[in-house]
């Protein structure tokens, strides 16, 4: 939505054809590393909880740092 990239510098773009509505796509321009993931997610998580939805800030990134720890 605009409001990641207007609000928190974030942009995300609709899933294609029999995955539109479905998913998100992360938009970045070259190198995209761990921390940019994190990023995301926060950013994500911050714009769910202001649209009103449910949201337990940090589970999401959470979930992402220890995925990434797992290796």
């Amino acid at each position: 939505p605009k409001i990641m990239r207007d609000k928190y510098g974030v942009t995300i773009v609709g899933g294609q054809d029999e995955l539109e509505g479905k998913i998100l796509r992360l938009s970045h321009f070259g190198y995209c590393d761990r921390f940019d993931i994190v990023t995301v997610i926060s950013a994500l998580e911050l714009v769910l909880s202001e649209l009103g939805h449910k949201v337990e800030f940090g589970k999401g990134v959470g979930a992402v740092l220890k995925t990434f720890a797992e290796g």
